[in-house]
């Protein structure tokens, strides 16, 4: 089942999905989630390979007032001298409800230890019955990046405050980022019953591979705390829980976290903060398998491949094989698919891990995409000037062909935005010669000869109805620039850099309304308001795809060596300096680092603040034939701040750059 955009924008609970197999209103799913009471939800809480005893077991619902606020106890028990724990009965306030377990104190080393917290996610109310749990350091550090971004942002209180929760719609309509996290994202990364690390596997064509060894590392790291007698002191750094609480303590603060829980949600935020330090901290031996080496940073990637992706493009050698992502508002991820047998645009769900597609087959050589804020997943065809568009509600079904046919030479990028609330999106196309704009098959905006090629992602904004096509021209050119065509007037070139380049994408800044354009071949942003292309302070390597998250960081991935970097995007005084970094670490997921990326050339950020990237793009940037990446779809695991889905509703509303 899926979702049009406009109708359900904050309903995206799979549970539903599952029990009815057709579209339902929020009266509807209201009056479905009515209280349940259930019985039977048992396990065990191990510290490493060994039982925690006198360990209290606490079920929460999550909160619904806001990130890290109003979680409710449902019931409670205490952990026998084996570590086993029972839930007898519960009452959930409906079906969907989000939960979680917490661990808190027992002895696992020679007595009570307060500093231990342990966490799992369990998902909805309607799963726990007769389940079996695990609570571990594999389940906590699991749990804690998937739902990092809804903890309490302070650290130092007691076990109590260590609470999840998000912003609902309304009574039984959760918040669809923490529903994603707790329901989709844990599946993928551990074996609830187990206490294990997820292994590689294959279902419905599509192999998953996640980074077990580095979620393992970070296990060993809290259960060297766990299986002690806890710290001596809130200020010591010599025993294992003070070395821990010590390595991540926020920058700046002097309040260190309390417990092994608060530690890890600080490493799934700060990835990058005292790295060699934490990889040191376990003895040598450890209970679970982890890595041999220190890693780069302590983010957990995770790969999708499948022959049916075919996020290559076929022929196109010159700036390199390349393809973007979009999200919808249901956190299905799209991108356009091109293989020998198959061309169009499919989904990728979180949900099922599988792929959906491909539609709107009539395109011969898809290769941009992007979805408008009605619904409407639009698809290029490079081949002939056509750019199709796709109801994601019912893709079987598409409808609607879009049209260029000024000047010269194939359709080279596009991109969406509404100008309403309702009806469809106005498309901003580019081709060799043009950048213009239309809607349906007429083309709304006199299209003028640019001084480049236009080539890479458009990024396209309706404010006050006025639309405003930005070009990222490349290719053949002297020159990398960035270019604004505004409701028909000749493109105005805002930023260029003299060396030739070859362009990625283009993405909104939550500063001043910026926008910024990726220079792959110069390692180089640049921007409408510094009018001018730059160093940026963090390393690039060949950077392609650009997002902005829910706290306003530009996201970019670098196709180069396969790394995202995060930095801070704050324009001040006009002055390309004052563009400030918050991590100087890219995050690096090559073959010696995990694995899970390739040639990220797309990225997008969903609701829940998993990064998603197309591993599409090719290393060169020079005519010579590349050859693009195997991993076709990765995810960075609650990376970065959520954001609202798609980019064109963040851009409609205004709120680039703000949390859901």
């Amino acid at each position: 089942m899926r979702f049009a955009s406009t109708s359900l924008p904050l309903l995206a609970l799979p549970l539903l999905a599952a029990l009815t197999g057709c579209a339902m209103s929020t009266t509807e799913a209201n009056i479905a989630d009515i209280p349940v009471v259930s019985s039977g939800m048992h396990g065990k809480v191990y510290g490493g390979q060994q039982a925690v005893t006198g360990s209290t077991i606490t079920l929460y619902a999550v909160g619904t007032s806001g990130y890290g606020t109003g979680a409710t106890s449902l019931a409670s028990t205490t952990s026998d001298s084996k570590g086993n724990w029972n839930i007898a009965t519960y009452t959930c306030p409906y079906a969907n409800t989000p939960t979680y377990l917490i661990a808190s104190g027992g002895i696992a080393g020679t007595t009570n230890n307060p500093n231990i917290a342990l966490l799992a996610g369990t998902g909805p109310c309607s799963g726990l019955t007769n389940l079996n749990v695990t609570i571990n350091e594999v389940s906590t550090a699991a749990a804690a990046y998937s739902m990092s971004h809804f903890f309490p942002t302070t650290v130092g209180g007691a076990v109590s405050t260590d609470i999840i929760g998000g912003k609902a719609a309304g009574s039984g309509v959760y918040q669809p980022g923490l529903v994603m996290a707790d329901n989709q994202t844990l599946k993928v990364l551990t074996n609830l019953g187990a206490g294990t690390a997820a292994v590689t596997s294959t279902a419905a064509g599509v192999t998953t591979t996640l980074e077990s060894a580095k979620l393992n590392t970070i296990a060993n790291i809290l259960a060297a705390c766990v299986n002690s007698n806890g710290q001596t002191s809130i200020t010591e750094t010599t025993t294992y829980c003070g070395q821990l609480f010590a390595a991540t303590t926020p920058p700046g603060s002097s309040t260190r976290p309390l417990d092994t829980l608060q530690a890890a949600v600080q490493m799934a935020l700060r990835p990058y903060q005292n790295v060699t330090a934490l990889y040191n901290l376990p003895p040598a031996t450890s209970p679970f398998v982890g890595l041999s080496t220190p890693p780069n940073d302590w983010t957990l990637g995770v790969s999708y491949t499948s022959t049916a992706f075919g996020l290559s493009i076929a022929g196109n050698t010159t700036t390199g094989s390349s393809s973007n992502i979009d999200i919808d508002a249901s956190g299905d991820i799209w991108f356009p698919t091109n293989t020998t047998t198959s061309h169009g645009a499919g989904y990728f769900s979180p949900a099922t891990t599988t792929f959906n597609g491909p539609y709107g087959t009539a395109v011969y050589i898809p290769q941009y995409l992007a979805i408008d804020n009605s619904g409407n997943a639009y698809i290029t065809d490079t081949n002939s000037l056509q750019a199709e568009a796709i109801p994601v509600a019912n893709p079987t079904n598409p409808t609607l062909s879009y049209y260029g046919g000024q000047g010269s030479g194939n359709i080279g990028a596009i991109a969406v935005a509404p100008s309403t609330q309702t009806g469809f999106g106005l498309v901003a196309s580019a081709n060799s010669t043009y950048l213009y704009a239309q809607s349906g098959s007429n083309v709304t905006s006199t299209p003028a000869a640019i001084p480049q090629a236009p080539s890479g992602v458009l990024g396209v904004d309706a404010e006050s109805n006025a639309a405003k096509a930005y070009s990222a021209n490349s290719g053949s050119s002297t020159a990398c620039t960035l270019s604004l065509d505004q409701a028909g007037l000749n493109p105005t070139i805002y930023a260029t850099t003299s060396a030739n380049c070859y362009s990625g994408g283009i993405s909104y800044t939550a500063a001043a309304k910026d926008v910024v354009m990726a220079a792959s071949s110069t390692n180089q942003l640049c921007t409408l308001n510094a009018a001018s292309c730059f160093t940026a302070p963090a390393t690039l390597s060949a950077p392609e795809g650009l997002a902005t998250d829910g706290d306003g960081a530009l996201w970019v991935a670098n196709a180069g060596n396969a790394s995202i970097t995060t930095m801070g995007y704050k324009y001040v005084n006009g002055a390309a300096t004052d563009y400030t970094k918050t991590a100087t670490v890219a995050y690096i997921h090559n073959t010696a680092n995990g694995n899970t990326l390739k040639t990220p050339y797309g990225l997008a950020i969903d609701n829940a603040g998993n990064v998603w990237v197309s591993n599409a793009g090719c290393v060169n940037t020079t005519t010579t034939a590349c050859t693009p990446g195997s991993f076709t779809l990765s995810e960075l695991v609650g990376a970065a701040a959520p954001t609202r889905t798609p980019l064109a509703n963040q851009v409609l509303n205004s709120t680039v750059g703000t949390r859901p």
